[in-house]
């Protein structure tokens, strides 16, 4: 599925805030995080920045073949 720029664009935005609120989460001192819910928060994170890296290497590859 494409998306235009502007689509593109939110998405990231969209996923940067969710990977700032998982980190604002996993390194707050208040809250005590079993082991299982730092597991599953970890594993959000990561998911959500492998997206932006896959996102980002295929704006890299159209901007190149665009060229």
């Amino acid at each position: 599925m494409t998306y235009t720029i502007q689509q593109e664009l939110t998405i990231h935005d969209l996923a940067k805030d969710k990977i700032r609120s998982l980190h604002d989460e996993l390194n707050d001192k208040k809250v005590c995080l079993t082991d299982h819910q730092r597991d599953q928060l970890l594993r959000e994170l990561q998911r959500y920045q492998e997206l932006l890296y896959a996102n980002r290497i295929i704006r890299v590859k159209e901007m190149g073949l665009s060229k």
